[in-house]
């Protein structure tokens, strides 16, 4: 587990730096302080490391396939367990890691959860911290995932792209939190698609009392 995790920035900074080639280091004023030192960190890495990072991946991966195939009734628990790297080091575009982005305006929750750093949290916990989302019981289980998912099924695609981005890109507003959160992923990847401005997308049929026609391939 932990040699995987360990693998996970050699891989992650050089896509990204490949991802952002042509804007950094060209542009490196107008990044923040989060994104910025993983490009520098990606461009460092040789060929060596990402093939060495790829195996370990890959090994992680073996390591893992059948685990979760039958249930174990004298398993214990799920639970999820904070750790240091969840506080602290590593921050989104907003500045914020993706801890403090979750309980963005509500510093009480944000504390609360701290202070439990290193304990394994059961579901129900995580839950009454705010570490998890959703938890339905075994009764309610069928019902809730029924509901949720045909909620999902009535938005366009386009759009839950949209929110995800938003969602992920919460808090202080920055240069890079303008572009990927709201220029890129509204102005470009939704309003001007079919889903939303074609003949039968949600702006046209939006006040006619017409079920908008979705294309159902994500972007």
């Amino acid at each position: 587990m932990m040699a995987g995790s360990r693998a996970w920035p050699a891989i992650c900074a050089p896509e990204a730096a490949v991802a952002h080639a042509g804007l950094y280091p060209e542009r490196a004023e107008e990044y923040g302080p989060g994104l910025a030192p993983l490009l520098a960190a990606g461009r460092a890495l040789s060929a060596m490391d990402y093939a060495r990072a790829h195996e370990a991946r890959l090994r992680f991966r073996g390591e893992l396939a059948g685990v979760f195939e039958d249930k174990d009734a004298d398993a214990e628990p799920a639970t999820v367990t904070l750790g240091d790297m969840n506080i602290g080091p590593l921050t989104m575009s907003n500045g914020l890691t993706r801890l403090q982005t979750r309980f963005w305006g509500d510093e009480a929750g944000y504390e609360a959860v701290a202070k439990r750093k290193n304990e394994a949290l059961e579901a129900e916990d995580a839950a009454d911290l705010g570490l998890i989302t959703f938890a339905p019981d075994d009764i309610d289980w069928d019902e809730e995932i029924r509901i949720a998912t045909e909620e999902r099924s009535s938005f366009s695609p386009d759009a839950l792209t949209g929110l995800e981005a938003n969602y992920r890109f919460a808090g202080p507003e920055t240069m890079e939190t303008k572009i990927f959160g709201r220029l890129t992923a509204w102005q470009n990847w939704i309003f001007n698609r079919p889903n939303a401005s074609g003949p039968d997308g949600a702006l046209r049929r939006f006040g006619t009392g017409q079920r908008a026609v979705f294309d159902r391939k994500r972007v």
